[in-house]
């Protein structure tokens, strides 16, 4: 009864933040599974008075924000709420916690020691804003005790440690901390000793970042050897010009700064921080520095600049060059400022470019944005999610312009606005139930939507059930109750941030699904519980932050109907010298059926032996991508005696001479159509188009010449396919579209000879010919009579002698054929054969393709019919197409089309 009261319940309810608490104070398994899954959590305390309650309903809280009511400027002196009990209760029960955030309490020394003593060890992040009685000694008890230990836990944590965000000391304290810690790539924060010598000072030689406060410029020089290697630099407050800094950091990323230089300083910033792609600029510029920053950085995708002044050119050229820009934020100091300049145009020409704003700050002067601009807002700011204006606006009119766009808008703040109460009643009715009415088709299936906020899911409750496909795109939030209401799904693609929670409740929930395309990093153990609960997979494409033996073997144990694998583990941040040889031994023995695999995974992770194993129980394996694996040739060498059904393959970074690639294309030649290795020195292709199970040429005119080489190459691979094994085609359909009949001679060159002057018989092999004659409405005379007589030369004095060339295969010749009509004169006296006369060769031939040609007068062969009809084959089909520019792009919009997965196109013109 609890389950269908929920499901009855559940469609109702609007928001989230609902479901993960009122629905469970009413249902124990909803309880139990917040209760223990719970990372991350903020409490009101002035409707929350007892602690207690918190680590008994959430003991495994990582994250805590502790929160009262904000008084403004005057939030110190009116704050009421102590936080000891709180402390009490963290110093006690939360022994997982590392995140701390206090706001607007009654903090005291005391507090803030007992915090230290029992939490120092583990604690790694303490916020500490706008509270009463707070004294800076606590801090320092907090910081102390951390240190102390700090080069102990550098020296025992020197291989894993690569991030240090501490209070901040002065730089010479660390000295010996960055001694052990080699690895250090992140470092925050300290700030510069006047009074100490920094010249033979040294970082970790793979330091990436750094925050340093209060830097001088008499202490720049020990810093120059580690420029050209930062990524992220954060320079604080500063009272001096840095553009020497900024002219030596090629590579940098993120920069916070507060360059006293203005103009110049950007100026700088955008001629040498070409990669930049955050930027936060204290000190006041002009428009004319912001115009040289969008014009070198155009990269950037976080700006934040206060501006003395501000023009039209400048906003319209953030919108030219910032394409990337996803947060911008704009202060005019409004007592330097240009006052009365009207920015609409150019906020609109900037939307209009920025295309990807997701955030926009806007604080400029009174008459600086108009109700104009207010609609231009809401008309461009497509994806915008975060809006904040200050002193914008005329009048309400403005307010009801801006809520008719904005469809993705989730927060909106408005300083020094002149806008009436009645006016914003309106505009949160008008913008927040644009979903509410909202109806998909009844019987709906399949759903692709992209960037699902969860104030939407609400709309798509009544649908989930009945869904068999679902593709969320990307997306920024937790998805989880949407999964738990997909009970049919089949198909999914998502972005889940929530990890391996995520494809937990995926195994619990979609017990049907066939088919997941998860692209948000998950572990190990997210792979196992969803191996463990989706046992009908049959696609499953992974990043994973780590691997291990033991989800190889359980994706083996569980997904018995698995045929595509593809898995790649983030190089940065996974296990880079973990061996899986045996893991992917045991999973290839379990899922027999496997034919797509792609690895890509750390150096080291899978050697020579695992190769091996791949290449001895790979047996239907048809498509194989290696990325960064192996160890020498040996491996390969391996691989080739195994996959009998292999028919393509990848290989990016592994260490494969080429003597080695050779040697493996000759072992295993007879099945392999298509191999591609990439690496820093080569990138090369081979490919063989006769090996598709299905294959289907289409001509026009001309172009059937190229086919005649390539019909003939089938028909010899098939007279020797018992002796050389080869592998060919199981169906040959041939489409060529002649104007008149007569071309219909043409065809009998499809015929070659063999050594004895025989014609091979196209009988052996499934092959069909369709033509068609375009500008002849009906048959006029046999099909024999239309035809136009062939004659042959034969430029070598006998058909027996060596070849000349072998362009089309290990046994075949190269011979020049001309072709004359019987009534044209000729002066030359061509060689008969010896063995066949002409007339019975021809007979001949004329039989034998008749046999297989089915001729249609008066219009063009239907491609799209022919070809999808061929699409819905249980295998694959290579598709070549050789005539005029229009068949040609006809055929490509078919193959490339969403419907035609098994098709594989090859154009070939002879245009070039």
């Amino acid at each position: 009864m609890e389950e269908l009261v929920l499901d009855c319940v559940m469609p109702y309810i609007q928001d989230n933040n609902d479901v993960l608490n009122s629905v469970s104070l009413v249902s124990r398994k909803y309880f139990d599974i917040d209760s223990s899954t719970r990372k991350n959590l903020t409490v009101h305390v002035h409707f929350a008075p007892d602690p207690e309650r918190l680590s008994h309903r959430f003991p495994s809280l990582e994250s805590l924000t502790l929160k009262s009511y904000s008084y403004g400027r005057d939030n110190a002196r009116k704050c009421r709420i102590p936080v000891k009990p709180w402390i009490h209760e963290i110093a006690v029960k939360f022994t997982r916690l590392n995140s701390l955030s206090i706001r607007n309490m009654v903090v005291s020394t005391s507090d803030l020691k007992r915090l230290a003593k029992t939490r120092g060890g583990s604690l790694k992040s303490l916020e500490i804003r706008g509270c009463k009685m707070f004294s800076e000694d606590g801090l320092i008890d907090i910081a102390r005790y951390n240190m102390k230990d700090v080069a102990q836990i550098a020296k025992k944590c020197s291989k894993s440690l690569v991030s240090l965000n501490i209070y901040p000391r002065s730089l010479s304290d660390f000295r010996k901390v960055f001694k052990y810690a080699k690895k250090l790539d992140h470092f925050g924060y300290a700030f510069i000793d006047e009074d100490w010598d920094y010249s033979g000072f040294e970082f970790p030689p793979n330091i990436r970042g750094l925050r340093i406060e209060e830097l001088e410029e008499a202490s720049f020089s020990f810093l120059h050897r580690y420029l050209n290697q930062l990524r992220e630099l954060d320079l604080g407050i500063g009272n001096n010009c840095q553009c020497s800094l900024f002219k030596r950091c090629p590579n940098l990323e993120v920069l916070v700064n507060d360059d006293i230089c203005g103009d110049i300083g950007l100026q700088v910033i955008g001629q040498f921080c070409k990669k930049l792609r955050k930027l936060h600029h204290g000190w006041h510029v002009t428009h004319m520095g912001l115009i040289a920053l969008a014009q070198g950085c155009i990269n950037l995708e976080y700006l934040n600049v206060t501006l003395s002044d501000i023009s039209n050119e400048a906003f319209e050229c953030v919108g030219t060059h910032l394409k990337n820009l996803r947060d911008f934020r704009i202060q005019l100091d409004r007592e330097g400022g240009i006052t009365y300049l009207q920015l609409d145009n150019g906020v609109r020409a900037m939307l209009m470019g920025c295309r990807k704003l997701e955030r926009l700050d806007i604080n400029l002067c009174i008459g600086g944005l108009t109700d104009v601009g207010l609609g231009y807002i809401g008309e461009y700011g497509h994806n915008l999610r975060y809006l904040s204006l200050s002193y914008t606006g005329e009048s309400d009119a403005g307010l009801l312009e801006l809520s008719k766009g904005c469809p993705k808008l989730r927060k909106l703040i408005l300083r020094g606005c002149p806008f009436s109460e009645q006016a914003i009643a309106t505009f949160v009715f008008n913008i927040n139930f644009s979903l509410s009415g909202f109806e998909f088709p009844p019987n709906i299936r399949g759903l692709r939507i992209e960037e699902l906020e969860e104030a939407s899911f609400s709309f798509l409750h009544r649908y989930l059930n009945q869904l068999r496909e679902l593709d969320l795109g990307i997306g920024n939030n937790c998805q989880c109750s949407l999964f738990e209401r997909c009970p049919n799904l089949e198909v999914l693609v998502n972005d889940d941030i929530c990890g391996d929670i995520g494809l937990q409740v995926i195994g619990q929930f979609c017990k049907k699904l066939r088919k997941l395309h998860h692209a948000w990093h998950v572990t190990h153990m997210g792979l196992i519980a969803l191996a463990q609960g989706c046992i009908n997979l049959e696609y499953l494409n992974v990043t994973l932050s780590d691997i291990s033996n033991e989800a190889f073997e359980c994706v083996g144990t569980h997904l018995k109907n698995l045929r595509d694998f593809r898995i790649r583990l983030d190089r940065e941040g996974g296990m880079t010298y973990l061996q899986l040889d045996n893991g992917v031994r045991a999973m290839l023995m379990g899922c027999r059926k496997l034919e797509r695999l792609d690895i890509n995974l750390c150096i080291g992770g899978l050697t020579d032996v695992g190769l091996g194993y791949i290449g001895e129980y790979g047996h239907n394996l048809r498509y194989l991508s290696l990325s960064y694996t192996g160890e020498s040739d040996a491996g390969l060498l391996e691989l080739s005696k195994g996959c009998p059904k292999l028919r393509k393959l990848i290989l990016r970074g592994c260490p494969f001479s080429e003597q080695a690639i050779a040697t493996f294309v000759f072992n295993i030649n007879f099945s392999l159509r298509y191999i591609r290795v990439k690496n820093d020195s080569r990138d090369y292709v081979l490919h063989d188009d006769l090996l598709y199970d299905n294959l289907v040429l289409i001509s026009g005119g001309s172009g059937i010449t190229l086919f005649i080489s390539i019909i003939r190459e089938l028909t010899f691979r098939r007279a020797q396919q018992a002796d050389k094994n080869y592998n060919i085609p199981t169906s040959v359909l041939l489409i060529c579209a002649f104007k008149n009949s007569t071309d219909l001679s043409m065809l009998d060159l499809l015929l070659p000879l063999t050594s004895n002057g025989t014609p091979l018989d196209l009988s052996r092999m499934n092959f069909q010919i369709q033509a068609y004659i375009t500008r002849e409405t009906e048959q006029q005379q046999t099909l024999e009579n239309t035809k136009k007589p062939l004659r042959i030369i034969w430029f070598k004095p006998n058909l027996s002698g060596s070849r000349i060339a072998a362009p089309l295969g290990p046994n075949s010749w190269l011979c020049f054929v001309f072709l004359w009509q019987r009534r044209t004169p000729t002066t030359g006296k061509p060689r008969k054969c010896k063995t066949w006369s002409y007339l019975k060769l021809e007979r001949l031939k004329a039989l034998l393709i008749n046999l297989l040609l089915k001729v249609h007068f008066g219009h063009r062969p239907d491609l799209m019919c022919v070809l999808m009809e061929n699409n819905r084959k249980g295998s694959d089909v290579g598709v070549l197409v050789c005539g005029p520019g229009k068949m040609r792009h006809e055929v490509a919009k078919i193959c490339s089309s969403k419907e035609a997965k098994k098709l594989h196109l090859e154009s070939i013109s002879f245009n070039g």
